[in-house]
């Protein structure tokens, strides 16, 4: 029995001390009496016995560990299927994203990385629910995390400085968190639609923003990408060469288009002619970069039967962008595949980066 059980005094136990010493004080009485405390002597003596029997077994029970199934572990017991919102990945309050994790447990995913259209100058991550909800389905029922990233806008930013900050930021935090969230980090693609695809197709092709002796752990990772997604989107941010990539003949109207666009994006023609070359992702796209899948379905409109009337939609988002772009990573070589109106069936992004997202 344990020390514990032997410092209680119950009450049947205090009952037989009594009784015991009443059998002595009264052995001189009657034999009667003393038959029937005798009698009620023994009885008592089997009372306690099981009394004490019931208290060792619960003591029993309650000193036996609980079993546990050594099968379980940390890592088994926590899941990357709840999704996370709104996670800070830079100093600006825009500096957010969600991760949506697919409906599968199993050691580091590979991901997508989904960048909101609106000009610069409007959208949210939210987008991706609407704009793109079908094929982020696709995405996370092949298996594959996708995340969806805001970025500070034109009225807080330049273009430069989202693309080199916020696109960026986004891309080396979400690798230098993969281990947490169980991506695979050598395994990543990035697109986007209108601005987005822009700034996919900037990220994609330049060269590694990685800085190894940063003392910043998150500005060590790597930029590079396995591909590369662009819709409805832009060949270069240098507007100026959009006449050749849209084959427009008359440069003086497009010339007064241009002057416009850029006060729009609230930026002086200087700072434009310094800045242009940077947001030129024309003049870093080489053999290394990696494949792309370029979608238009946008109507072909004759711009120089137009121009007067023609709007920026249609100018920002006219299918020659796409192919104009698809023409010079084909004759580099790169894997890439463009869909317009003609061969619209066979739009398949996920299709697509499936092939490179192992």
């Amino acid at each position: 029995m344990p020390p514990r059980i032997l410092k209680q005094i119950t009450p049947t136990k205090e009952l037989f001390f009594l009784l015991t010493n009443a059998i002595v004080l009264d052995m001189k009485k009657s034999i009667l009496k003393k038959v029937l405390l005798i009698s009620i002597f023994v009885l008592l003596i089997i009372v306690l016995y099981f009394s004490n029997s019931h208290t060792k077994n619960e003591d029993l029970k309650i000193s036996t560990p609980l079993s546990f199934n050594k099968n379980l572990s940390s890592e088994q017991s926590s899941s990357f299927n709840e999704n996370l919102f709104n996670i800070q990945y830079g100093p600006f309050i825009e500096n957010q994203l969600d991760i949506y994790f697919p409906n599968i447990q199993t050691d580091y995913l590979p991901a997508i990385i989904y960048i909101h259209g609106g000009g610069f100058s409007s959208g949210d991550k939210d987008d991706i629910n609407t704009n793109f909800k079908e094929e982020k389905e696709a995405f996370l029922s092949n298996g594959i995390i996708v995340i969806s990233i805001n970025y500070r806008l034109i009225n807080k930013a330049s273009i430069v400085e989202i693309l080199e900050e916020d696109i960026v930021s986004a891309v080396q935090f979400i690798k230098f968190k993969s281990t947490e969230y169980g991506i695979n980090k050598e395994n990543i693609g990035i697109l986007g639609s209108s601005a987005g695809g822009g700034g996919a197709l900037y990220l994609g092709t330049h060269d590694n923003f990685q800085d190894i002796n940063n003392t910043n752990n998150i500005k060590r990772e790597s930029t590079s990408v396995k591909v590369i997604g662009h819709i409805n989107s832009q060949a270069t941010y240098d507007i100026s060469k959009w006449d050749e990539i849209l084959e427009i003949d008359n440069t003086t109207k497009f010339n007064i288009w241009l002057n416009k666009a850029i006060s729009q994006k609230q930026i002086s023609n200087e700072e434009f002619e310094q800045t242009k070359a940077r947001i030129d992702m024309l003049l870093n796209i080489d053999k290394s970069d990696p494949p792309i899948y370029i979608e238009n379905l946008r109507d072909d409109i004759n711009i120089n039967e137009n121009l007067d009337s023609i709007t920026n939609n249609i100018i920002n988002h006219h299918p020659k962008h796409g192919i104009y772009l698809y023409n010079i990573f084909h004759e580099l070589g790169i894997d890439s595949k463009l869909v317009i109106q003609k061969n619209r069936n066979e739009a398949n992004i996920v299709e697509f980066f499936l092939k490179y997202l192992k």
